[in-house]
C-alpha cells in the first residue's frame, strides 16, 4: 500500500518563518538586555575608578605635603639642637677658659704669697739675729749718752722708740732730768726708771735775741704763740734781758720759764 507524504503548503511555510522570526526576535531581545546592563555597570565602574583616582591623587599630594612638612620640622629641630649643642660647647669652652685663667691667677697669687712669706721670714730671721740682747732688770743707761742700739736693749723700747728718744734729745739740746723722757708720746709707762742723767750735757744754748722764728719754733718747749710773743717783744721793745721781760705775757708761766732756762741765753 503506498503511503503519501503530507505536503506543506504555502501557509505552513509562512507560519514557520514567522515562528523562527519571533524566536530570533526574542533571542535578540534577551541578548540585548544583558549587554545593556553590562555596559551600564562598566560605565559605573569606570566612573568610580576616576573618583578613586582623584582621591588617591589628593591623598598622595597630602601625604607628600605632610612628609615635606615633617622633614622641614625635623630639619628645623635638628638645626635648633645643633645650635643648642654649639652654644653648650661654647659655654663649656668659655667656662674651661675662665677656670684655667683663674687657676693661673691663683697659682701666681700663691707664688707671690709664698715669696712674700719667705721674704718676711728672712727679714724676721735677720732682725732676730740683729736684735740686741735686752738688759737685765735693775740696769740703767745714761739718757744723754745712749745711742739707738743701746736704747733698744731696754725692755719695751724698739727701733721706733729709740729714734724718737734720740730725735727729741737733739731737738731739745739734751736732757737735764729723766722725767723729760716721759714728754715723748706713747712711750711705755715707767720707762724713765731705766734712765739716769749722770752727766749734764754740754747744751748748745740758743741765743733768744738772735734766733729766727723757725729756729725758736723748732724747740719742743716753745709753741707758736710763745714764739710770736718773743719776736713781737724784740721788734717793739728791743732785746730781751731775761725771762722777766716776758712776765706780763699771757702765753708764759713760771713753769715755762723754769724749763726753758737751761736751753736759752740772752
Amino acid at each position: 500500500m503506498k503511503h503519501s507524504r503530507p505536503s506543506f503548503g504555502r501557509e505552513m511555510r509562512i507560519g514557520l518563518f514567522v515562528l523562527v522570526g519571533v524566536l530570533l526576535v526574542v533571542a535578540g531581545w534577551r541578548w540585548c538586555i544583558p549587554f545593556g546592563e553590562k555596559s551600564s555597570s562598566t560605565s559605573a565602574e569606570a566612573k568610580i575608578s576616576a573618583e578613586e583616582l582623584i582621591e588617591i591623587k589628593r591623598f598622595e599630594q597630602q601625604r607628600l605635603a605632610d612628609s615635606s612638612r615633617r622633614q622641614e620640622q625635623r630639619r628645623a629641630q635638628w638645626k635648633r639642637w645643633r645650635e643648642a649643642r654649639e652654644k653648650r660647647a661654647t659655654a663649656r669652652d668659655r667656662r674651661q677658659a675662665d677656670y684655667e685663667a683663674r687657676r693661673r691667677q691663683w697659682a701666681e697669687e700663691k707664688a707671690l704669697r709664698s715669696a712674700e712669706r719667705a721674704r718676711r721670714q728672712a727679714r724676721y730671721d735677720s732682725l732676730r739675729r740683729l736684735r740686741p740682747e735686752k738688759l737685765p732688770a735693775g740696769s740703767w743707761v745714761d739718757l744723754n749718752e745712749a745711742d739707738t742700739l743701746l736704747l733698744q736693749r731696754i725692755p719695751g723700747i724698739g727701733r721706733g722708740y729709740a729714734r724718737a728718744i734720740v730725735g727729741y734729745r737733739e731737738r731739745m739740746g739734751g736732757f737735764v732730768s729723766t722725767r723729760q723722757v716721759l714728754e715723748i708720746e706713747r712711750l711705755p709707762a715707767g720707762i724713765d726708771a731705766w734712765f739716769r742723767v749722770e752727766h749734764l750735757p754740754n747744751i748748745r744754748q740758743i741765743p733768744l735775741n738772735r734766733a729766727t722764728f723757725k729756729e725758736l719754733l723748732r724747740h719742743p718747749y716753745l709753741n707758736y704763740d710763745q714764739v710770736k710773743a718773743i719776736v713781737e717783744h724784740r721788734r717793739k721793745r728791743g732785746d730781751l734781758r731775761d725771762w722777766r721781760d716776758l712776765g706780763n705775757s699771757p702765753h708764759f708761766s713760771d713753769f715755762d720759764f723754769r724749763r726753758l732756762q737751761p736751753y736759752f741765753r740772752f
